[in-house]
């Protein structure tokens, strides 16, 4: 019997590799044959989930932050181009006490425009919510307000009555780490962000009016709109469709594109059972998620079983073959703490391995 775990990071208590080889290791110790292909989905972690399965050396340049403060982010440069996490930016744990409406992007932005070869920005992980008026401002844009007075990084989003100029040329594209669209992107995830209930409902309705008019701009140059509803617009507070709009960036499932680069089908081509995880499951898991991705692809790779290792679970999970056979939670395991609530998950999936059920 042959184990695949190919784990997301368990937010908050540790990264993919870190899961894969606690696991993998305890899995061996019981007289298992285990191997790891750790995870991501474009999100945080994606650059060293990249890192360490296909090389690349990693530089740190200086630029700002959401606040307009002094922030250092790393690059992870491949031969076919730079890969930088959006979060390295704009991180949510870059964002202090910021209100969300006034968080810019704009770092981001500025770094962009000063690359000339191919660069692939990993979505997600994200505390803004401008839908990349930043962005805009960062690639040399002008924001306008409704009298044409130009508008500052960090201004609110609903003040934008125009955008003017052009972007310099860019070879950018984006793995984005959900599949929403731009609508989706305050009610889902501003909670997270620290948006309160009248802010979620005010950014709702600025990243549409803000989608329309940088939908003007794209007209006035010749060029088609950009749907907002699209795949992935609604990733990183609405960079995504920034990205998309302001710098023709195709976007990607992170989760996938991920999968190709670090080879995840050689990895499924030998295993009997696949396991995968993060640090919560819930229904949109299995949209566009890692635990989604690696499970699809087991069953098309003929996995006998598909287990489940999660922190938490919420809402009920879609059922095989969709969804995985066994679930198994770390917040219903004995221990003292994460570390050993996570040992017993581990040993819980080997005790599942080892019995055949489902």
């Amino acid at each position: 019997m042959r184990l695949l775990y190919a784990p997301d990071s368990f937010t908050g208590f540790c990264s993919a590799r870190e899961a894969a080889d606690v696991a993998v290791a305890r899995w061996r110790g019981l007289g298992l044959r285990a191997r790891a292909c750790p995870m991501a989905d474009g999100g945080v972690g994606t650059l060293d989930v990249l890192r360490a399965a296909t090389g690349g050396a990693v530089s740190v340049v200086e630029g700002v932050g959401p606040r307009l403060q002094p922030i250092r982010a790393r690059v992870l440069q491949r031969p076919e181009g730079a890969f930088v996490e959006s979060a390295e930016w704009l991180g949510l744990h870059l964002c202090g006490d910021a209100p969300p409406p006034s968080r810019t992007s704009v770092g981001l932005g500025r770094w962009l425009a000063a690359q000339r070869g191919p660069v692939t920005v990993g979505l997600g992980g994200s505390g803004t919510m401008d839908g990349g008026l930043g962005l805009a401002q960062g690639l040399g844009l002008r924001a306008l307000d409704a009298n044409g007075a130009p508008l500052p990084p960090g201004a609110p989003l609903g003040a934008v009555a125009a955008v003017v100029g052009e972007p310099p040329p860019l070879q950018v594209r984006a793995w984005a780490d959900v599949s929403v669209g731009l609508a989706e992107a305050a009610p889902r995830f501003g909670p997270q962000k620290g948006a309160t209930p009248a802010q979620i409902v005010q950014n709702a309705a600025d990243l549409q009016r803000w989608a329309a008019v940088v939908n003007r701009w794209r007209t006035g140059r010749g060029r088609p709109p950009v749907d907002p509803a699209g795949f992935g617009c609604g990733a990183a507070g609405g960079l995504g469709f920034g990205l998309r709009a302001l710098a023709d960036a195709p976007l990607s499932p992170g989760a996938e594109a991920t999968a190709d680069a670090v080879g995840l089908a050689e990895a499924l081509s030998d295993a009997d059972v696949v396991i995968t995880g993060e640090g919560r499951v819930d229904p949109a898991s299995f949209a566009g998620k890692v635990v989604g991705c690696v499970t699809a692809r087991a069953r098309a790779a003929g996995a006998a079983r598909v287990l489940v290792l999660v922190g938490a679970r919420t809402g009920a999970l879609p059922p095989p073959p969709t969804g995985p056979d066994a679930v198994v939670t770390c917040d219903d395991q004995p221990g003292a703490d994460r570390a050993a609530r996570y040992v017993a998950a581990v040993d819980a999936v080997a005790a599942l391995v080892r019995s055949g059920r489902r």
